[in-house]
C-alpha cells in the first residue's frame, strides 16, 4: 500500500509541474477512436461494489497520507486514473493493483466507471428547477510518456 501511495504522490507532484519554456517538448492530445458505451452491460451490484472499494480506497489514503498537514487530493480521480493503467496491467502487477486499489475484474472495471460517470454526468440535468443548485464535475486525467524511452502506453 505504501508504494502504491509513494507512486500516488510522484504523479500529482509530476502534474503540478508544467512548464512554460520554449524549449519544451511538443505536447500531443491522444484519444481513441472508438465511440463511447451509452449503455455499460454493467450491474447496480458490480457499480455499488466499484463505489465502495473506491470509499475504503480514499479513506485507506486520506488515514496513511492525511497527517496534520493541509493536503488535498481527489480519491476519485486518482481511482480513476490508476483504473486506466489498469487497462494495461497484467500477471503480478495486476493483481497488486485489484487489491491495494480494490478494484473490480478488469472486463468490469471499466464498464462499471462508465456507469458511474454518466450518472455523474446526468445529475445536472436531473437537478432542475428554480431552487437548484447546478451541479458539474469536471475530471481530468492524463499520462505521459517520452520518445525513445520503449514504453507503450493505451489510455
Amino acid at each position: 500500500m505504501r508504494s502504491i501511495l509513494s507512486i500516488v504522490g510522484v504523479i500529482l507532484l509530476l502534474a503540478a509541474c508544467a512548464s512554460d519554456r520554449p524549449d519544451a517538448p511538443e505536447v500531443r492530445l491522444l484519444k481513441a477512436d472508438a465511440p463511447r458505451t451509452e449503455s455499460p452491460d454493467v450491474g447496480s451490484a458490480q457499480v455499488a461494489k466499484l463505489v465502495r472499494g473506491n470509499n475504503d480506497f480514499a479513506f485507506d489514503l486520506y488515514s496513511t497520507e492525511g497527517g496534520e498537514d493541509d493536503l488535498i487530493f481527489s480519491p476519485y480521480s486518482i481511482s480513476l486514473a490508476f483504473s486506466m493503467a489498469y487497462a494495461g496491467a497484467r500477471s503480478e502487477t495486476e493483481a497488486q493493483m485489484a487489491e491495494t486499489l480494490q478494484f473490480l475484474p478488469r472486463g468490469t472495471q471499466h464498464l462499471a466507471f462508465n456507469a458511474i460517470d454518466q450518472r455523474m454526468s446526468g445529475l445536472e440535468e436531473k437537478v432542475g428547477g428554480d431552487a437548484a443548485i447546478p451541479f458539474r464535475l469536471n475530471v481530468a486525467n492524463a499520462a505521459w510518456g517520452s520518445k525513445g524511452t520503449g514504453s507503450k502506453m493505451l489510455i
